[in-house]
């Protein structure tokens, strides 16, 4: 008599305890994205702290430029320029010694061949 009175309580017990462990597994899985959400929220705040001391430094850096524009009594576009093209004879430089430096270790190599 009692298995039958019980056993209509049996499926819905049934069904709570796998809703329960379904529960548990998606609160686990909530866990452990919450741990790696933290993790990368660490990672954004470090690199926004770096940014913004790379910011100031650059503010401080133009405030610079813009010292040595009003000195030479000139605008920023001229000294834009002026430094664009200080890169370009720079480059050329490099140029110049990168054949230079293969122009002499082919000096030495032929030097050195006695065959």
């Amino acid at each position: 008599g009692i298995c039958i009175a019980n056993s209509p309580t049996v499926p819905h017990k049934e069904m709570r305890i796998a809703k329960s462990a379904g529960l548990r597994s998606t609160v686990n899985d909530l866990i452990e994205e919450t741990g790696f959400l933290k993790t990368e929220v660490d990672f954004v705040s470090q690199a926004i702290d770096d940014l913004q001391s790379e910011a100031h430094a650059l503010v401080e850096v133009e405030q610079d430029l813009r010292k040595i524009v009003a000195k030479e009594h000139t605008n920023v576009n001229t000294f834009v320029n002026l430094v664009n093209e200080n890169e370009m004879v720079l480059n050329q430089m490099k140029s110049m010694l990168r054949e230079m430096f293969v122009a002499s270790m082919a000096k030495i190599i032929i030097r050195s061949d006695t065959d």
